[in-house]
């Protein structure tokens, strides 16, 4: 006796079988929004050692630090500080953003100060703490390359 089959190509479509549909164009849509970083995440990888090995072919001396103010919702900050022999700053970079296009740029007013004047905030505005968040990272590793003790900042208290 033929089993009459059920017709499937002209059965209405169930609730079901639209959320399964939905979920799949989400997770795609997750899926290349993650690729899409991953792409951006090399780039800016690939830019900061572009950034950081052409400033230490252009200076065969002196000291190179990177420092960082990360950021969890707000721009985050990577600094990049080459230094003299007498600790003085030749360049300074700084990157500054949310997202994988932001950029290194420079920053010529820090050009001949001192490691001091930066550790202490006396090169930087006051409203540019993360900058020196940032900075005192690279100041702290291009001194203990220098073997330089840190001078104490004026007006500092021990306890």
């Amino acid at each position: 006796m033929p089993v009459a089959m059920p017709d499937v190509e002209n059965r209405p479509q169930r609730e079901g079988d639209a959320m399964t549909i939905n979920w799949q164009w989400a997770l795609l849509a997750i899926g290349l929004l993650w690729g899409v970083q991953i792409v951006g995440t090399v780039l800016q990888m690939s830019h900061y050692r572009r950034v950081l090995g052409a400033v230490t072919t252009r200076w065969q001396d002196g000291f190179v630090g990177t420092g960082a103010a990360p950021a969890r919702f707000g721009r985050g900050i990577i600094a990049i500080l080459v230094a003299d022999n007498d600790l003085r700053v030749r360049e300074a970079f700084v990157m500054q953003g949310r997202t994988v296009f932001a950029k290194f740029r420079r920053l010529p007013d820090l050009d001949g100060r001192t490691l001091a004047e930066l550790r202490n905030g006396d090169a930087f505005r006051r409203d540019h703490a993360r900058y020196m968040q940032a900075f005192a990272g690279c100041v702290a590793q291009i001194e203990k390359a220098a073997g330089a003790t840190p001078a104490v900042p004026a007006g500092a208290q021990f306890a």
